[in-house]
């Protein structure tokens, strides 16, 4: 789980003059869940069931 928080850091030192999009960190977050998550499918489902959104990037508009 660290290695891919740090992955992730260390990709926008990188490359953080380039501009990232809401897909782009929509992307990211799922990686980061789903190298996590035991069962990604169902923790999904279920964010959508209680959020009524179809995915993150409707969760912020």
């Amino acid at each position: 789980m660290l290695d891919l928080i740090g992955s992730l850091v260390h990709y926008r030192v990188l490359f953080g003059h380039a501009p990232v999009g809401d897909g782009e960190l929509e992307q990211a977050v799922q990686a980061l869940v789903n190298g996590i998550a035991v069962d990604y499918p169902a923790l999904l489902a279920h964010s959508r069931q209680v959020s009524g959104s179809a995915g993150l990037h409707q969760m912020h508009s």
